[in-house]
This record gives C-alpha cells, sequence and structure tokens, in this order.
C-alpha cells in the first residue's frame, strides 16, 4: 500500500513480494531498508537527488 503522510491518502499498488522497504520523499531522495542475505544485519542504501553546475561538480562528488 502507498500511503501520502501529508493528505492521507492511500492506495493499493501491485508489486513482487520482496524483504524490502522504500521511502521515497516528494523531491526524489530515497531511503531503502533490506535485510542481508547473509549476515543478521539490515542494509540501508540512501539516495539524495542534488541539482549540479557542471560535470567537474559531479567528477569531485563520486571521488569524495
Amino acid at each position: 500500500m502507498k500511503k501520502n503522510l501529508i493528505s492521507g491518502d492511500s492506495e493499493n499498488i501491485i508489486l513482487p513480494k520482496s524483504n524490502v522497504i522504500e521511502f521515497e520523499s516528494d523531491d526524489g531522495c530515497k531511503i531503502i531498508l533490506r535485510p542481508s542475505g547473509t549476515e543478521p544485519k539490515i542494509k540501508m542504501y540512501i539516495s539524495v537527488n542534488e541539482a549540479l553546475n557542471n560535470v567537474n561538480e559531479f567528477e569531485k562528488l563520486i571521488k569524495s
């Protein structure tokens, strides 16, 4: 089920079964949680959208 936390609206979504929780913000940033397949821990992935002015900024970010 997909739920808008501001308006309270919800809708059913059809997805394959998986052990993943994904939170997505209005600006497209995401936090994804899933269990490790081999260890007793939870893995977290964070995706952030940021506007860059040029290619050099991108290259600097991926090197850091």
